[in-house]
């Protein structure tokens, strides 16, 4: 027990004095150190210490420069060089930032240093010899140690180490060592927690302890919240200390404060794109370092916290780039922007695992959808001066293939090689300016990362192209444009129609897969069906003009010649016929539609100018004579549905003439249902038979004289005539 005592008395007593002496001398040298911070110069301090910190740095050469040869008998001032490291050693940073002091007056500090030297080396051998003197007593009081009973020690011995460690925790946190302070801590908790029940009530001093261990550090993290480093090694304190749920929140709040500073920091100078790119590339970049590093810390526990402090972020950050965008009026660099954002937000969106880019999306939709609207009304404007300003004269236009970019976000352009890959179509100015402003819409929209505004981009190319078919209609019914705009007007629509609109479509299918051009795709009919109404407007058009202007009205009670008026009708279906035929040399493909359907429109407006009584069998084997040398096949259906309308009952001579067209050109099989046509509809009662046998006749020579080389041909047609 004795031994005991001594052996702590001496410890104390040591450590005690050497501390005294150390503090002592430590105050000195502070002192001197204070003298010179006032007088140093922080730049030649800074490079000298530099310097001297060097293993390699020639002191001797240094100070003959500095100070001349008399320096090699200065002894202060190899002294100061001597003892230069101590100086930095104790001053640190502070004598770098602060010290304003020139190198002689240096010198006298130098003295100071000396002195500490001495005190330094005294204290070192009083040390000695305190350590010498435990030792001795240690041999003295060793033997008595057997005596002592361990009965009665054992009881305060772990009492003993309890208490030093709480009190190395105060002094710990005193000294602002909390990583120590933490684990004494959890060494005391073990300790105390195996001298206690489970369910037992939980030791106060712990709990006192812990508190302000916690206090402790939390008031360094807010103490520190610009330092990372110094806020996440605190952190892991907390979650040593079984403190997640506040680590996160503390974390979090840290992180968002850092965030909203830098973003503040990236200021606006007129130019959207470039903001847009700074902020986003900077805050998306943020979070997904920050979730990175808070996934690493907590090892994906709180990860609920972590999305909903990522939404609200992200939330924020839209309200403050939104208010920021919208400022402008300029269309195509404010879409620019949000696809910038857009897309370092899908980036984050990948990386993490977090859909975001919806919600973030969100924030701009009503902005981008009212944006948009204004957008398509300034489009249709510029279509409704363009075309009022066109002249409708034919441009031929060379067009790249595809019309419209996918996903490139720009058509190829026909250059060399690729010169293949292009369409000549003849439009006028208006349809081409409208074109390249679809083209450059597609391109903008195109480069967008999903679609929440594909409706309002559909809505807006059916209102634009409406609305320019709605002109073309209008500008065909003008009587003082003349037949070549008229015609240049549905050269217009039909590129409208078959071309452009169905590349359109295909072009924004090609980018989203996944939806549905349901708007365009429903109007695509109506819209490719335009064209024929234009034409039939025209031809209508055409046909009232000529029939009123080459047809003499009816004069009523006199006598008027019929063979006059059927010469009048004669030339003025001749006349429309040769319209007919220059559309469809315009567009071949639509043969079938000026044949059938115009020419029918074509006969009645001249039927219905010369009056039906004029109308008989002689007319029509006329009429009929050169609407098929124009049209060919087609002409047949249109006599045909002409005569059911005015009920004309057509004589023998049509058919022959009829049928003689027809096998000239067309297949035997095509016989027998034109038979059936003809027999069933047209032929005058009582003479069926008759006619039925003179048809089959006159068709099978025609057939074998066409086609008399054809073995295989003849056999079939003997077989149907029989």
């Amino acid at each position: 027990m004795q031994h005991d005592k001594l052996g702590s008395f001496a410890k104390d007593a040591q450590k005690d004095r050497g501390q005294q002496q150390y503090n002592a001398v430590l105050a000195r040298y502070r002192s001197a150190v204070a003298e010179a911070e006032l007088r140093t110069p922080k730049a030649e301090l800074s490079r000298e210490l530099r310097g001297f910190a060097h293993d390699n740095f020639d002191v001797d050469r240094y100070l003959q420069t500095k100070m001349g040869p008399r320096v090699r008998t200065n002894r202060d001032t190899r002294l100061f060089m001597t003892h230069l490291v101590l100086l930095k050693e104790f001053a640190g940073d502070e004598l770098h930032r602060k010290s304003y002091m020139s190198l002689p007056r240096l010198i006298k500090a130098a003295k100071l240093v000396r002195a500490l030297e001495t005190d330094l080396q005294r204290l070192d051998r009083d040390l000695r010899s305190l350590q010498k003197l435990a030792g001795q007593l240690s041999k003295v009081v060793l033997p008595l140690e057997d005596s002592v009973s361990t009965a009665a020690t054992a009881p305060d011995a772990p009492k003993k180490a309890k208490a030093e460690l709480v009190n190395d925790i105060d002094v710990a946190i005193f000294e602002r060592n909390l990583q120590h302070a933490v684990d004494i801590f959890l060494r005391l908790q073990t300790e105390r927690s195996k001298d206690r029940p489970k369910g037992a009530v939980p030791d106060m001093e712990v709990v006192e302890i812990e508190e302000r261990l916690h206090t402790a550090v939390v008031n360094q993290i807010q103490g520190h919240a610009q330092s990372v480093s110094l806020v996440d090694s605190y952190l892991e304190l907390l979650l040593k200390l079984d403190r997640p749920d506040e680590a996160a929140d503390l974390f979090l709040q840290q992180r968002s404060t850092l965030l909203q500073d830098a973003v503040r920091t990236v200021r606006f100078m007129g130019d959207f794109v470039l903001y847009s790119k700074k902020c986003s590339s900077l805050f998306f970049i943020f979070l997904k370092l920050a979730s990175n590093h808070y996934r690493k810390l907590f090892q994906n526990r709180k990860i609920a916290t972590l999305l909903h402090w990522i939404v609200l972020e992200t939330d924020r950050f839209a309200h403050t780039l939104r208010l920021q965008l919208f400022q402008g009026d300029v269309y195509r660099r404010v879409v620019r922007s949000l696809q910038i954002a857009f897309l370092y937000c899908q980036q984050l969106e990948h990386n993490l695992g977090v859909p975001i880019v919806g919600r973030f999306q969100g924030a701009f939709y009503l902005d981008i959808c009212q944006m948009i609207d204004d957008h398509f009304a300034q489009v249709q404007q510029q279509v409704l001066q363009a075309t009022r300003t066109d002249s409708f004269e034919a441009v031929d236009v060379t067009l790249p293939l595809p019309l419209f970019p996918t996903s490139t976000g720009r058509a190829r352009q026909p250059t060399g090689e690729q010169a293949e890959q292009s369409i000549v179509v003849k439009i006028s100015e208006s349809c081409r300016l409208m074109y390249y402003i679809f083209q450059r819409e597609v391109a903008v929209y195109v480069l967008n990362l999903q679609s929440p505004t594909l409706h309002l981009y559909e809505l807006g190319f059916k209102r634009v192209t409406e609305f320019y078919l709605t002109y073309l209609h209008t500008h065909i019914e003008e009587k003082s444009r003349t037949d070549t705009q008229s015609l240049v007007s549905i050269a217009n629509s039909l590129f409208v129609s078959e071309h452009m609109m169905p590349a359109l479509i295909e072009s924004l299918k090609k980018k989203f897969r996944q939806g549905t051009l349901h708007q365009l795709e429903k109007d695509l009919t109506m819209i490719t069906k335009f064209p024929k109404k234009l034409i039939a407007l025209f031809v209508d058009a055409k046909c009232q003009f000529v029939c009123t202007h080459q047809i003499k009205p009816d004069a009523g009670e006199r006598q008027t010649v019929v063979s006059d008026r059927m010469d009048e009708g004669i030339n003025v279906s001749r006349s429309m016929l040769r319209l007919i035929l220059y559309l469809a040399e315009l567009r071949p493909e639509l043969n079938c539609f000026l044949g059938g359907e115009l020419g029918q429109h074509a006969l009645h407006a001249v039927v219905c100018a010369l009056g039906s009584r004029f109308v008989d069998e002689d007319f029509w084997i006329e009429i009929y004579k050169q609407h098929y040398m124009l049209q060919g096949t087609y002409a047949f259906d249109a006599h045909l549905s002409l005569a059911d309308t005015y009920q004309v009952i057509i004589d023998m001579e049509f058919f022959k003439c009829a049928f003689v067209n027809t096998l000239e050109e067309a297949w035997c099989t095509q016989l027998k249902g034109l038979e059936s046509a003809i027999l069933r509809r047209h032929l005058k009662p009582g003479n069926a038979e008759r006619v039925e046998a003179e048809c089959r006749t006159l068709a099978s020579q025609v057939i074998l004289k066409t086609l008399e080389n054809d073995t295989q041909l003849y056999e079939a047609v003997q077989n149907q005539s029989k």
